[in-house]
């Protein structure tokens, strides 16, 4: 006999069960005396006081694990009754197959309104999900109500239930067809079966419940219903006449041998030169392109990928193919990796968007590597600049161990000014030696020659020991020869320190030198760009205090598996490779390294400061020590010695500090304003000069800022994308930099808070109304920024949908004066939220209401600049998976709580299994639905009083 079954794991629908009838018998329903009336008047209007109709009764059904409760109560919706209480309704419970547990136990309550306004239990009972064997239970069952589920049963009541549950059970086979079908016969079966099931009602003076377990089918045939957790291995006991028989399969996870053989008789049959002539048929082609749509996610199967390796040469004129084909390789075969290494070569040009698949930790063949970094090494420093804090993670999936680089550090003065100084020093040293007289009694020592590719090179070097000790050296051209100096001057130790320096930088640039890596890529463009020199370095530097947090959280746990360590290592060896690099290059890689140990030492310097602010009681004591304490001149912040690149805008060139504009912002972390003072411009024409603006940002101590990097780096990505196609959404991704795992900067902007808004001026259109007043124009208000304000909400609305932010309130919504809407705080992404059942998209009424209503023109405009943005960045999906599978291995709190999970729920939001007319109703389904949001409302006063008490 044939049993067909499916896992419970393999059905991801919610739980059903029909509540049938109910039962109560003849005792049960006994009109209420005349005594009971006298004392209850209300009883006149009940239905128990009608023989002839039955009363409103009231089935809750819930899911328990062992004595938990695992779901919420679902109910029977009210249907008036006549004579017997029939439902025949199908109750949806809230939680799936797939999630049901293994003793998952359905209760069952029926209440009873014989008193108006007061509800009784006329009885409970509950049912197991699944048998012993770990088979669902189906068909009919009779459920005996009880009122105290603890009061035993009298050995009467035993022999009746165990007849019923046999009669259930001779039900339940033949409704599986495992019992032989007879049709005349089962007429008069099933007529006297009714009959003795009533009889035994009756006799045990019970109420009885009916219920019906779902059927599960494929096609016409019924299938079992088997308990299976997914990834779940445990040793099965054998039952002696077992209806199932599970066994352990020893080879399970082990290498087909057979599938084996075959790919390896098929590539090799279709390895020869015919394969150039093979071109696919229509339905082929057509195969191929929903191959080459998938997401990068998508595993492809054992026939998909031998479909790719036959037609791999009518794939290489295709870009999007690349990636798939390099899937379906066998790299540890030579003879598949020969022939995908030239397929390279032939294959068109990859562009850098999707040579990023390439780096992440499923490529781990370095020729594949090499080739996307070559693809990367086309595009421009600003297109690196928007991938840059994934490359970053990327390194830590390259081919790296501890051991396969030797990093011999040499450390070089990060001053540069004394660099210079020690430059002049020894020239002027080494003439007056020259000078002198040859026949002086006085001992001299001559320095080795020292010779670099750039002639005017020089660097200050320091050779650790035990004693550490620093000797100064100057390195001069190939034609200019080491002087000769006495003991107050350069000596043989120096030179040894200069020689040990040079071979050190010689041997770490020989060592990476045309290796193609992605590190070589990074700092080679770095050497030459003080804006991406300064994101790399504070980049590689929050990696590296991340990692050193994490090796001694776990070294704490004593959970090290050591995966963390090589993280680490690549992180360590590439900023050491970088500030080597850098110190030892020409003059302006020499100032870009200055110029980053002097942020680094200002960075020092606030965080020192601001921690030392937190122990004064006041706000206004507070800033005032803040103030005085920059205003130092030996710190050297309130008015730098030479203008320096901003952390935030290396673009920008800042002289200082403005002390003026101090502010602490009344917060549990204490952020502070830090205004910087740019570089004056070139004057007026009368030769004054013009005030010097302002750089404002927030720096915070104590807040991890990596989350909200992440977040404006990917909005200012998709805003590029957008402007590309001509798709202005005037977004505000203003910039965040963190500067450790705790602390970092972040841009002010000039902007009024939607809750403060609100409060003030009553409504956004009475906002923007003071602020661009136009009586002409359409709402009173310049056209410019109503379009500003609806372009932007759109954006938003759709960006906010896509990476799932959550925690929105009106306190994280800002409005500037020309009418730009944006959000700021993420702290909650991926569809995290910490409010119950928000809404997908923020979209209150005084939002909308700004627009002039849900029922304006404009609001209409706003739905298709949404439905247009949704469509463009659903074009440019593999990029932003991409993206975020390359952050799977950082510490964004978000991403870390699920990892694995991280690309699918982003996956999920962008709808890739419609088309674009379905993904257009989709969307604009889920506006409809946030902007009607009663609970968004609730959440939004509940937080508004809460924030009223805090304050």
């Amino acid at each position: 006999m044939e049993i067909s079954y499916v896992k419970s794991c393999q059905i991801p629908i919610n739980m059903r069960i029909k509540i049938n009838s109910v039962d109560v018998g003849k005792a049960m329903r006994a009109p209420p005396s005349s005594l009971e009336m006298l004392r209850q008047p209300l009883l006149e209007f009940s239905p128990w006081a009608d023989s002839k109709k039955a009363a409103d009764l009231l089935v809750q059904c819930q899911v328990f694990d062992g004595r938990f409760p695992f779901s919420l109560q679902v109910e029977t919706a009210f249907k008036e009754m006549r004579e017997r209480w029939d439902w025949y309704e199908w109750l949806e419970l809230p939680v799936l197959v797939s999630d049901l547990p293994r003793n998952a136990t359905l209760v069952f309550t029926v209440w009873d309104s014989k008193i108006p306004g007061e509800m009784f239990c006329i009885g409970t009972t509950s049912v197991r999900l699944f048998d012993a064997n770990g088979e669902m239970n189906t068909g009919m069952k009779n459920l005996r109500l009880v009122e105290d589920p603890n009061r035993e049963d009298t050995p009467e009541i035993k022999k009746i239930v165990h007849q019923l549950n046999e009669l259930d059970l001779k039900q339940s086979k033949y409704q599986q067809g495992q019992t032989e079908q007879v049709a005349w016969m089962d007429g008069i079966v099933f007529g006297q079966i009714g009959k003795l099931t009533d009889n035994l009602k009756n006799e045990s003076k019970s109420p009885y419940l009916n219920i019906q377990f779902p059927t599960f089918k494929y096609g016409s045939d019924n299938l079992s219903v088997l308990y299976y957790e997914q990834g779940y291995v445990s040793y099965y006991t054998y039952p002696r006449n077992p209806r199932h028989c599970r066994l352990y399969d020893p080879s399970a996870g082990m290498e087909n041998i057979v599938e084996k053989k075959h790919l390896a008789l098929a590539r090799s049959l279709r390895a020869g030169l015919d394969d150039r002539d093979i071109r696919p048929n229509a339905a082929i082609k057509k195969k191929l392109s929903e191959i080459m749509e998938y997401p990068p996610t998508t595993v492809l199967t054992g026939s998909e990928l031998d479909l790719f390796w036959k037609h791999r040469h009518y794939l290489s004129e295709h870009t999007a193919a690349l990636t798939k084909f390099v899937k379906c390789i066998n790299w540890d075969n030579p003879d598949q990796k020969k022939v995908a290494k030239h397929m390279l070569k032939e294959w068109a040009v990859l562009d850098a968007e999707t040579a990023l698949e390439l780096l992440g930790p499923s490529f781990t063949v370095p020729e594949v590597r090499q080739y996307a970094v070559k693809r990367l090494g086309e595009s421009s420093d600003d297109d690196l600049m928007l991938y840059l804090l994934q490359l970053v993670q990327a390194l830590k999936y390259e081919p790296f161990t501890p051991d396969t680089f030797t990093f011999n550090e040499a450390h070089y003065s990060d001053d540069f000014d004394m660099v210079v100084q020690q430059q002049q020093k020894a020239s002027a040293t080494a003439g007056a030696v020259k000078t002198a007289d040859e026949g002086s009694t006085r001992k001299q020592s001559t320095g080795s020659k020292e010779t670099l590719s750039k002639a005017d090179t020089t660097s200050q070097a320091s050779v650790g020991s035990s004693n550490t000790t620093a000797a100064t050296v100057s390195v001069a051209s190939s034609n200019t020869t080491a002087a000769t100096a006495d003991a107050a001057s350069v000596g043989s130790a120096a030179a040894l320190a200069s020689t040990a320096a040079a071979e050190a930088v010689g041997a770490n640039t020989s060592s990476t030198e045309g290796s193609g890596s992605l590190l070589d890529l990074l700092i080679q463009r770095a050497s030459s760009n003080l804006v991406l020199a300064t994101s790399l370095y504070w980049f590689l530097k929050v990696e590296c205090e991340s990692s050193s947090d994490q090796q001694q959280q776990q070294q704490r746990s004593s959970h090290n598996n050591g995966s963390s360590d090589s993280k680490s290592s690549i992180c360590q060896y590439a900023l050491d490779s970088l500030l080597s690099t850098l110190r030892s290059g020409d003059k302006s890689s020499r100032y870009t390294a200055h110029c980053l140990s002097r942020q680094t030492k200002l960075v020092e310097t606030l965080v020192a400061k601001v921690q030392e602010m937190r122990g004064k009681s006041t706000r206004d004591q507070k800033v005032r020590f803040l103030k005085n304490s920059l205003a130092d001149p030996e710190l050297e912040v309130a008015h730098f010695p030479q203008p320096l690149p901003l952390l935030l805008d290396p673009t920008v060139m800042v002289t200082g500090v403005d002390l003026d504009s101090v502010r602490v912002f009344k917060s549990a972390l204490e952020p502070c304003k830090l205004s910087f003072i740019t570089v004056a411009g070139e004057g007026s024409a009368d030769g004054s000069e013009p005030a010097a603006p302002l750089y404002h940002t927030i720096f915070k101590v104590g807040d991890d800022l990596r989350q909200d990097q992440l977040i404006l780096q990917l909005i200012t990505l998709l805003e590029r994308l957008l402007l590309r196609e001509n798709l202005d959404l005037k977004l505000t991704p203003y910039r965040v930099l963190a500067t450790a795992p705790k602390h970092g900067f972040v841009q002010f902007i000039d902007a009024a808070v939607i809750a403060e808004i609100l409060r003030e001026d009553g409504s956004i259109l009475n906002f923007l109304r003071k602020k661009q007043a136009d009586p002409d124009a359409p709402l009173g208000i310049s056209p410019q920024v109503l379009d500003n304000y609806i372009r932007s909400c759109a954006g938003y609305c759709i960006i906010t949908y896509i990476l799932g932010v959550g925690d929105r309130h009106h306190d994280n919504l800002m409005l500037t004066s020309d009418g730009c809407f944006f959000h700021i705080d993420f702290g909650y992404i991926l569809g995290r939220d910490p409010k119950p059942m928000p809404p997908l998209i923020k979209l209150s009424r005084d939002i909308t209401d700004g627009m002039g209503g849900q029922g304006s023109e404009h609001y209409q405009q706003f739905r298709q600049l949404c439905r247009t943005t949704f469509l463009s960045l659903r074009r440019h999906a593999n990029l932003v998976l991409n993206l975020f599978s390359l952050m799977v291995g950082a510490s964004i709190p978000d991403i870390a709580l699920e990892p694995e999970k991280a690309v699918k729920k982003v996956q999920d939001r962008l709808h890739l299994d419609l088309t674009d007319e379905q993904a257009s109703s989709k969307i604009l389904s889920v506006l409809h639905d946030s902007a009607n949001a009663v609970m968004e409302a609730v959440a939004e006063n509940l937080h508004r009083f809460t924030q009223y008490i805090r304050n």
